[in-house]
């Protein structure tokens, strides 16, 4: 019995100085040295101006099976339609990137970190 944990506790040793020589030897890549991107225009006033128009529908989500207000999703995708032109509608009230665009899903675990 000690032979064999004398021999696991060896081979347990040489992985780990197999790793640690091998991260030691490890070479980073080069570092990208391309050009930089060019700067994009903002319109800040135009985009906060959206937004505060956004906000103004009341579009509040109660517990499931709770009352959901569609005339004020209505009006927000009416608004949104106005305002950005190139949109996609996803079901009936969610926005998305496009009508043939696939739905993003996200882990919870991630999204809760």
């Amino acid at each position: 019995m000690k032979r064999l944990l004398g021999g696991l506790a060896l081979l347990v040793l040489v992985v780990l100085l197999v790793m640690v020589v091998r991260t030691v030897r490890l070479v980073p890549p080069p570092a990208e040295t391309g050009d930089p991107a060019a700067p994009i225009a903002i319109d800040t006033v135009g985009a906060a101006g959206r937004l505060a128009g956004a906000v103004r529908f009341p579009t509040v989500s109660y517990a499931s099976g709770g009352p959901i207000d569609t005339a004020a999703f209505a009006g927000l995708h009416q608004y949104l339609a106005t305002a950005f032109p190139a949109r996609g509608v996803d079901g009936t009230y969610g926005c998305g990137a496009g009508p043939r665009a696939q739905p993003r899903r996200l882990d919870p675990c991630a999204v809760l970190g």
